[in-house]
C-alpha cells in the first residue's frame, strides 16, 4: 500500500509485521528501536556527567 499524500509505504514483512517506508526509502525505526537508541543516548549524557532527565 502507498500514500501519495505521504510519500510513504506500507507493507507485511515475512514475519507478518508491519512496516513503513519513508519518503526517502529507510524503513522507520519501530518502538522498540526508538527506546533502544534512547537508552544509548541517555547512558552517553551519564558518561559525560549529565542527567539526562534534567536536559
Amino acid at each position: 500500500m502507498e500514500s501519495r499524500v505521504l510519500g510513504m509505504k506500507l507493507g507485511l514483512d515475512e514475519q507478518g509485521r508491519h512496516w513503513i517506508r519513508r519518503p526517502d526509502s529507510k524503513l522507520m525505526e519501530n518502538q522498540r528501536e526508538i527506546a533502544q537508541r534512547a537508552e544509548r543516548l541517555a547512558a552517553k549524557l551519564r558518561e559525560m556527567g549529565i542527567d539526562p532527565d534534567g536536559v
